[in-house]
């Protein structure tokens, strides 16, 4: 078994910044045999499309390889996946497209 470090959700934007930036509103293991299973849910604005992106490090950020999500009428979204288990730290953001 892997040991784990603390998890960090970064929120953040890409240049320029925006009115709004996305607001991470919960993060949840939504299946209790699955601890490597994480679920982000957002909240952003309508019509604005957004994406999940990945670093090991809080420097170099990269596509996490999810299709991304565009707001609906609710204004929230979410991404689930699993963990990479081979890195012992992996920081993760919600960026506007």
């Amino acid at each position: 078994m892997v040991e784990r470090e603390k998890l960090y959700i970064f929120m953040g934007v890409r240049r320029p910044m925006l009115d709004i930036p996305p607001k991470v509103v919960a993060i949840t293991r939504p299946f209790a045999v699955f601890p490597t299973y994480l679920s982000i849910a957002f909240e952003g604005s309508y019509g604005k499309t957004f994406g999940l992106e990945k670093s090991e490090n809080l420097s170099n950020w990269e596509s996490s390889g999810f299709n991304d999500a565009t707001m609906s009428i609710t204004n929230s979204a979410s991404f689930s996946f699993y963990m990479d288990e081979s890195k012992r730290k992996m920081f993760y953001r919600v960026v506007e497209r």
